[in-house]
Parts: C-alpha cells; structure tokens; sequence
C-alpha cells in the first residue's frame, strides 16, 4: 500500500493545466514556436514545485555495485590501511616495508538500507533520516566508520545509522557508527541538497528539477533545446528538453522527457558532466560523470499532480577504453511512500544519546582559508573550446543505452 498516493487505472489527463499555462505565457507575436512549448514546460514544472510546499517520504533503497567498482574502493581501502600501518610503525620509530601485505576481503555487490525524510520549504525545515538493512562491507555510505581501520561487516546493520535535522536556524548531524553529531548554523535550504537520496527523492522525483535548476532555467543561464515530442501508453504524449550549464572548465548537461499528462512530471532524466578538453595540452572533451533515472508506476498524490511509487537510478563514470559504460552502482527505490502539504515535525534541538561527542560548531566557528584575491589586470583565464551539441547527445545516449 502506498499513502497518500491516488491510483487510477487509466491516467486523468490534465489539459486544463497546460490551457491555464498558454493563457498565462505571454509571448511575442511570431515567436519559435519551440520556445512556446520550452516556456509551458518550464512553468509547468513550477507549477509543480509550487503546489507541493512540504514533502513526507519514506523509501527502501537496494544499492547494487559493479565489480569494477567494489575492486576500486578495494583498492582504496587497502592503500589506506597500508598508510595507516606505516604511521603506527613511524611512531614506534620502526620503518615499514614499501609495500605491506594487508588482506581486504572483497566487499558485498549489493546493500539495502531504509531512508526517511520530510522537508518543508515555507518553514526552512528538514530531516533525514538513514539506517542500513544489511552489512555486506558498504552498509551506509554516509558513515563516516573508516572501514580502512578494520573489517567492519561483522557489525550489526543498525549500527549504521545517520540523522541530519535543521529548523530554519541549526542543522544537526547525527552518525551513530562512530558516536559523533554536530551542530552547524542553518545557512540555506541547499544545506541538504549534497545528500544523494534526498536529491534523488525530492529533486529528481517529487519535484523534476530542484529550485536552483529552475532558476537558471529561468534566467536563461541554461540552454534549453527542445528535441522533440513523443508518445509512450504509460505516459502520453511527453516532451524532450535538453539543458546545458557551461562552466569554465565543463558542461553540464541533462536530457528531460516530461508528460504533461501526469502534471508536468519528468518521467526520464539523464545527467552528464562533459570536460571541454585543451587543445594546447592534446586533451580532448570527455565525459567524466553521470547518471540515469527511470520512473514506475505513477500515482496522483495531489490534484493533477503524479509520483512514481518507485525509480532507479543508474551511475556512470568515465574509465578509460570503456567510454562511459563503465556502470558504477544503481539505487533501486521500493515501495516509496510520499505525503505532501502536511506538517514537518523537526525534533530540534536534537536529542543526541548521552555518549556521543558532539561538536558545536555556532559556538566555536572554524575559520576556513580562502584563496588569495586575484590581482587586477592579470592575465585572463582561457577560455576552452566548445563542446558541439550533437557531441553532448551522443554522450548522453551512451548512458541510456
């Protein structure tokens, strides 16, 4: 059963919303006509954020890692545990071998864990909360237990719990694996958007886009590319949109079908970071990251608004000789339960257990250092060649395939 969710068999179509839109749009006489549908989507999405000021969620996540992947934090961990070694053998003023030869066990292909989180915009509040259902060497990737110190799978999975709540004003943090929390000042609501499951949840799922993708959207500091139209029977008939963000050094690009049928939801999404590449150096554009959602089972949780009761998730990463096939790991979400509109309760402050070392950083700030101020006049930074937009599709159609 999933609350708050509306079920219907054959899916209510929407076409007042996208009447309302047009009538709302106000164009210019002879304008593209891509622009038009560009606008309607763009403000269909708003529309979307706009209805949906709180969200309650809770989701299982099963977590499946490639093999080249779980090899390469293998790796990883070993390299650490050598280090460590050498420091205990340096402060017993005896010197270590070069290379050490520490067993890593290989870590489990897959992990499970429960997530529950609620945010309310209007408020500025939030919570997270995530707990591991399995420990098979990668229990919660958001414990900051070192398994570099020692093999931590024979620990139960409820160990492996982390908490972060904020209430407009602080922000608590919580691990329960090393028994540590802290206290931040609330700065803004994107104090949350590093988290990797509330991104998945509340951006890519309930929402489409997150505010700041919007607001760029907006002020046309993305480019928007509209691909073309599309029917699919579980969705109607949807929308493709291209988003390009330049930076400096990279592009960021997003590939969005959207149906208007299900209140403007986007129903597919693929995201990819692009190097530009450096003549001067040889070095030509290349992916570097990315990742690929897909939706299920869509369910109307608000009037004329529609959520998919689950998604997956798949990461890619840039190896050399393998393009950007080479499979990181996927989040499949299951029997996702959402609620919108309702009261956030936020238990602040937080109720720390009585052995965890807290620290509070309001009281005693850390100061971080920044980069020395550039001198006026000097030499400009160089501007790196465009990546063409036909490149940028058969990237993204790499990760899709």
């Amino acid at each position: 059963m999933f609350v708050g969710y509306r079920s219907h068999s054959v899916i209510v179509r929407v076409p007042f919303l996208v009447a309302i839109l047009l009538c709302n749009s106000q164009w210019v006489s002879g304008a593209n006509p891509n622009d038009e549908v560009l606008e309607t989507l763009r403000r269909g999405i708003e529309h979307r954020y706009s209805v949906m000021q709180s969200v309650a969620c809770t989701a299982v996540v099963e977590i499946t890692y490639s093999d080249q992947y779980r090899e390469r934090k293998r790796e990883t961990i070993r390299a650490r545990r050598q280090d460590l070694f050498r420091e205990v053998m340096a402060e017993q003023g005896q010197e270590a071998a070069s290379e050490v030869a520490l067993n890593v066990p290989a870590l489990g292909k897959s992990e499970a864990i429960w997530l529950s989180f609620s945010a309310d915009r209007n408020q500025k509040k939030w919570r997270i909360e995530i707990v591991a259902l399995t420990n098979n060497g990668q229990a919660n990737p958001y414990c900051q237990l070192d398994a570099a110190i020692a093999d931590n799978r024979g620990l139960p999975a409820g160990l492996f719990y982390r908490a972060w709540m904020a209430d407009g004003e602080k922000v608590y943090s919580y691990d329960r694996s090393t028994r540590e929390g802290s206290i931040n000042t609330f700065t803004s609501e994107r104090d949350v958007a590093y988290n990797q499951y509330y991104w998945e949840l509340q951006n890519d799922l309930v929402d489409g886009l997150s505010s700041t993708q919007l607001e760029k959207w907006r002020d046309d500091t993305y480019q928007a590319v509209y691909l073309g139209q599309r029917h699919d029977d579980r969705w109607g008939a949807c929308h493709e949109v291209l988003l390009v963000l330049p930076f400096p050094n990279e592009v960021g690009v997003a590939k969005l079908l959207v149906s208007p049928d299900l209140g403007f939801a986007v129903v597919r999404k693929t995201r990819l970071n692009v190097w530009r590449g450096n003549p001067e150096t040889n070095q030509p554009a290349r992916p570097y990251r990315g990742y690929h959602t897909t939706y299920q089972d869509f369910g109307e949780i608000a009037d004329g608004i529609w959520c998919a009761k689950s998604m997956q998730t798949d990461w890619f990463d840039y190896q050399q000789g393998e393009g950007m096939n080479a499979w990181k790991f996927s989040n499949v979400y299951h029997s996702i339960e959402l609620k919108v509109n309702q009261p956030v309760e936020v238990p602040t402050p937080y109720p720390f257990p009585f052995d965890t070392l807290v620290t509070d950083f309001t009281t005693d700030p850390i100061t971080l250092s920044q980069p020395p101020p550039k001198p006026e006049g000097g030499p400009a930074t160089p501007s790196l060649p465009e990546v063409p937009l036909q490149d940028l599709l058969d990237l993204l159609d790499q990760v899709e395939q």
